[in-house]
């Protein structure tokens, strides 16, 4: 009897030696880390990522990174991430493959900064500098009260010659203090910021554009009397922040924030008879909302005049 032997096609790849199908590994989990909170502003800090398949082994793969704030820190597409500024509130770092994601939560400390313009009108209008600086240490404490602190600016800034300041103890953010000056014409470029705090030296780095120039309030009206004011007028646009300030040489009394007009309010005490200067102030970022330092805040002043209180 002749034999018939049948030769059946197999697919190599589906069949392993003991004769069961085999799956492909895929993603299975993903742990992110290299770094640990807080994050010093302007340090270095890199994410990495361990990531096993479904037999267990490493996976090799391409993550993607964000950043739930990236005003406070940034990530880059290989996880380098850029420090920027004190943190309000935590910062989720996330990788993200697959379908899977790991996340991370850090806050940052150390020396901020931001500079701006100061537009300011008082006889005449000038554009100097407006510079404003917090700190907060690794444990969350601030720096000791009234510690000095040094701005270095481009060529051409302050005729080469540093700004001197002193860090607070009152803010938000730990500590905080703000320096303008109209009569010192504002550079582009580059600037650095540096404090000891406890014997440790912080810096940080920014960029200012001198060209950007935030309008004076000279279209709001405040009316002021003995017992408060009434606002009345338009906002500059891009301000967040919006006072008036009455004084004289023993008085000085503040209204609230004017961002919406008309606004009305009394003063915490009835201004004393006398003759008061009134100035209105503008800015593009109020500390009182609860958020970190912007790049670049813009400061602008108008002189309204004098006022009697019989």
């Amino acid at each position: 009897m002749k034999k018939i032997v049948l030769f059946l096609p197999v697919t190599a790849a589906l069949i392993t030696a003991c004769g069961a199908t085999s799956t492909p590994a895929t993603l299975s989990t993903l742990v992110l880390g290299g770094v640990t909170s807080p994050l010093q502003i302007s340090g270095d800090a890199k994410l990495s990522v361990v990531a096993t398949d479904t037999n267990g082994q490493p996976f090799a793969g391409t993550p993607t990174f964000t950043s739930s704030d990236p005003n406070v820190i940034a990530v880059a597409a290989d996880g380098v991430l850029n420090v920027r500024h004190l943190s309000t509130a935590p910062v989720v770092l996330t990788a993200s493959e697959g379908g899977k994601s790991a996340t991370l939560s850090v806050t940052t400390y150390g020396l901020d900064a931001f500079g701006g313009t100061y537009n300011s009108q008082v006889t005449d209008t000038k554009v100097g500098y407006y510079f404003a600086f917090a700190f907060r240490e690794k444990n969350g404490d601030s720096n000791p009260i009234d510690t000095p602190l040094t701005l270095q600016g481009p060529v051409g800034f302050n005729k080469g010659f540093p700004i001197d300041a002193t860090l607070l103890t009152q803010s938000t953010l730990t500590s905080r203090t703000a320096k303008s000056n109209r009569d010192v014409p504002i550079v582009s470029g580059l600037y650095t910021a540096s404090s000891t705090v406890n014997g440790v030296l912080f810096t940080k780095t920014f960029v200012l554009d001198g060209a950007k120039i935030l309008e004076t309030p000279n279209k709001v009206n405040v009316s002021v009397s003995k017992l408060g004011y009434t606002a009345t007028g338009t906002t500059p646009t891009g301000v967040e922040s919006l006072y008036t300030d009455v004084f004289a040489d023993s008085t000085d009394e503040i209204t609230d924030n004017l961002i919406q007009l008309p606004k009305s309010g009394n003063w915490e005490t009835p201004l004393p008879p006398g003759t008061y200067y009134v100035t209105t102030s503008a800015r593009s970022y109020n500390a009182s909302f609860g958020k970190p330092f912007p790049d670049q805040v813009n400061r602008s002043e108008y002189y309204q005049g004098q006022v009697v209180i019989p």
